[in-house]
């Protein structure tokens, strides 16, 4: 009997081996350096960004001030309300509340450079809020309707008006503001029923304080509300 011996040879190494092998090898390295890639661009952008100021304008707080009470009372005034409310949270005899306040806040900057969630030296934003107690139905929804034909006449987008689902009315507009943090300012006005109460409230864009200095903490701290709101 004879017997054949099966032989299995070994895959001759081609000429297109090598640089096959080559190219996959620099595939992988490529493929292993991509995130770091990334990351490095990423940090790159961050720091051209950082370098560069916000574009913000440069105004005083107290001039801010000015701004952002007169358009919080331009709204106020559209609803044709006419009670005046002293500054600060005053408690009523009747147990409610008035809120006349001016609050800064920080600004923070867009962009790539946002991830590092730290607030723009020197640059600040002020918000001012009022409210009303024993404010009924008859009055608050008739001037919650004027007051969305006037924003609406004035450039505003109105973004909510009617009743909610907790028995609130409210009205919410905003409009374009590149200075601000997303790029929008907004105000709104709502009427909770419950307890018959009317509050509302403008936040402004962000701004520079020229006169603040390294050190300084928070710009436009040090302004007020005005001692009665709407301003004689």
């Amino acid at each position: 009997m004879t017997t054949v011996e099966e032989q299995r040879a070994e895959p001759a190494e081609g000429p297109q081996s090598r640089p096959a092998l080559k190219s996959a090898a620099l595939g992988c390295g490529f493929l292993a350096a991509l995130p770091v890639l990334l990351v490095l661009g990423v940090v790159l952008v961050i720091m051209v960004e950082s370098a560069v100021p916000e574009d913000y304008a440069k105004v005083t707080p107290e001039k801010m001030a000015e701004q952002v009470v007169s358009t919080s009372e331009d709204a106020y005034r559209a609803m044709g309300l006419r009670r005046r409310i002293p500054r600060g949270e005053q408690r009523t005899g009747t147990g409610g509340r008035t809120v006349n306040t001016l609050t800064s806040g920080f600004c923070y900057p867009g962009g790539w450079e946002s991830v590092k969630d730290h607030s723009v030296d020197g640059a600040y934003s002020l918000s001012h809020a009022w409210e009303l107690d024993q404010v009924p139905a008859k009055v608050a929804l008739p001037a919650l309707k004027r007051l969305r034909d006037h924003l609406k006449d004035t450039g505003w987008r109105i973004r909510d008006y009617g009743k909610t689902v907790n028995d609130e009315w409210e009205v919410r507009a905003e409009r374009d503001e590149e200075t601000s943090d997303d790029g929008v300012v907004r105000q709104s006005v709502t009427w909770y029923e419950n307890d018959q109460r009317l509050s509302g409230g403008y936040a402004g864009p962000c701004a520079y304080d020229p006169g603040w200095r390294k050190g300084d903490g928070l710009a436009g701290t040090q302004v007020r509300a005005p001692a009665v709101f709407p301003t004689p």
